[in-house]
């Protein structure tokens, strides 16, 4: 839902994201996620999208991105500790490139939810094959 809802119009409701950070704490309860960790990752996505929301408001006067983004990596973290939060940003930011440059030319504002959502997707079903491919790889070429 949110990822079409945000492409539709450009925003993530509030009842969504609560939904999913309060599910997440629940999980987190009954021990699917370390409370400690989906905890601190909620508070480590929360922090880096707030802060990077607040920079770019003091620059620019004017939106960057938008509280449900905030919120939604907030529930990311909460279901998935330090290290999903941390993956979905990184992935997130790349999908959000590559569909700039895509896209050169046409309106610069854009939905981000869609990459949000894509990556923690990704995270979910790939990412413990993908950390390992990644930490496999550097070692391998470490040890060249």
């Amino acid at each position: 839902m949110i990822f079409f809802i945000d492409i539709d119009h450009r925003l993530i409701l509030d009842k969504h994201n609560y939904t999913l950070i309060i599910a997440g704490l629940l999980f987190a309860l009954i021990g699917a996620t370390p409370l400690f960790q989906a905890l601190i990752g909620a508070g480590i996505g929360f922090a880096i999208f707030y802060s990077i929301a607040l920079i770019y408001w003091l620059i620019k006067k004017q939106v960057g991105l938008g509280g449900g983004d905030i919120k939604y990596i907030t529930a990311v973290g909460m279901f998935t500790g330090i290290e999903g939060v941390i993956f979905t940003i990184f992935f997130s930011s790349i999908f959000g490139v590559l569909f700039n440059i895509i896209n050169i030319g046409k309106e610069k504002e854009f939905a981000f939810a869609p990459h949000l959502v894509a990556s923690s997707l990704l995270y979910f079903f790939f990412g413990d094959l993908i950390i390992k491919w990644y930490l496999d790889m550097t070692f391998h070429m470490l040890t060249l």
